[in-house]
């Protein structure tokens, strides 16, 4: 991952200290951030002072940052009016890649909109794929719902916030509720039985 560090180190003469280059070896392997310790030993030459290690972080860069954004971020329960959201990954692309999700929001997966997988397959070369949300018409006024898709961690960077929502319009109306009798303005008077009013719900 590294070149070759010698296990001992020099202080010239006169000098209080010496520099140790870590120099990262380029590779085409996937293997995310990785780090060197480098720890000084104990010895009867010198006494060991704090800190007595420090690390190195190697950054990676044969990963992609896959990025998520809803491109259509209204969708309704009225046929035809499905959401869009768009991952996107950077390069490399060379290699195939199956990217992590996680659901939220208001709205449910697989009960007010279509079942979304919770993996999302790049083939080589794919830079770009969509996710369609097609809400599922039910008859239950319920309001406004929300989908929310988020990145899941994997052998990915992540871009961005790393989630994004696209809001489901419900197309149910709540009934409407009026008094149909009396007719007339006026005082109540109670028969015997007390005073009866009647009532006609639409939807």
């Amino acid at each position: 991952d590294y070149s070759t560090i010698a296990t001992t180190q020099s202080i010239p003469s006169g000098a209080s200290s010496v520099v140790v280059n870590v120099t990262p070896i380029q590779d085409t392997t996937n293997e995310g951030a990785e780090t060197v310790i480098l720890a000084v030993s104990a010895s009867s030459s010198y006494t060991l002072g704090t800190p007595s290690s420090a690390t190195v972080t190697i950054a990676d860069d044969d990963r992609s940052t896959v990025s998520i954004v809803a491109t259509d971020a209204v969708a309704s329960e009225t046929a035809g009016n499905t959401g869009t959201f768009t991952v996107t990954r950077t390069a490399p692309t060379t290699a195939a890649l199956t990217v992590n999700l996680t659901f939220s929001g208001t709205a449910t997966n697989g009960t007010d909109y279509t079942t979304i997988a919770s993996t999302l397959s790049f083939a080589a070369n794919e830079t770009s794929k969509t996710i369609t949300v097609t809400p599922i018409n039910d008859t239950i006024t319920e309001g406004d719902e929300t989908v929310v898709i988020q990145i899941a961690s994997g052998s990915y960077d992540i871009g961005g916030t790393g989630f994004d929502t696209v809001t489901i319009h419900d197309n149910d109306s709540p009934p409407v509720v009026y008094v149909t009798s009396p007719s007339a303005n006026g005082c109540l008077v109670a028969s015997g039985n007390g005073v009866i009013v009647s009532a006609s719900v639409t939807d």
